[in-house]
């Protein structure tokens, strides 16, 4: 290596150093943990010792910080409310599957593997979560559909069934998000709040 090469990946190298962070001056520990206790983040200092953060970066941050008065826990959804917004985004994703059916599981003309997610990844999940806060007959309807038609929904067997075969499901899980959200329109599954 000739000397230009060696000065060239000195500059190199000096561009990429943090010189800034070389030049400031040594935190002083004790304004920390002062800081620390008058914003009520130090524990009693009999039950711990203060260690100095891995990164002084933060340092600054910490001095800006207010003491904040606690606030009153945010109200949690009921469980109506939460039974609501699960009923839409099962509706959704029922949709989502129903368009998929239509298409006869396939993008592009290929089998794809969206039948199977969605009802693997989305309706089962959702069903099984409100199963435990609900008691609409429609869920156990909802499993057993999904349960029934799992196996023909995987890319293999989308590969080796004929498109309207999919197609001709559409209408049953149609049937199925009217009788979950109680009409067929599409307005339902979007959120009224």
């Amino acid at each position: 290596m000739d000397g230009r090469a060696i000065a060239l990946t000195i500059v190199q190298i000096a561009r990429i150093l943090p010189f800034d962070r070389l030049a400031r001056k040594e935190p002083d520990w004790e304004q920390y943990k002062a800081g620390l206790t008058s914003t009520g983040q130090a524990v009693a200092a009999s039950s711990m010792t203060l260690q100095p953060p891995a990164n002084t970066a933060s340092l600054p941050a910490v001095k800006r910080q207010q003491a904040k008065p606690a606030s009153a826990a945010a109200p949690l959804p009921t469980t109506r409310e939460t039974v609501d917004e699960l009923k839409r985004r099962l509706g959704r994703e029922m949709y989502r599957l129903q368009m998929d059916l239509v298409a006869g599981g396939r993008i592009a003309g290929k089998p794809c593997d969206c039948l199977e997610k969605h009802t693997e990844m989305g309706l089962l999940p959702m069903v099984e979560e409100l199963v435990t806060m609900d008691t609409n007959p429609v869920y156990d309807r909802i499993i057993s559909w999904a349960d029934e038609h799992l196996p023909e929904f995987t890319v293999d067997a989308v590969s080796e069934n004929d498109p309207e075969h999919y197609r001709n499901l559409a209408p049953s899980i149609r049937e199925l998000r009217k009788d979950l959200l109680g009409t067929e329109k599409l307005s339902s599954l979007v959120s009224h709040s």
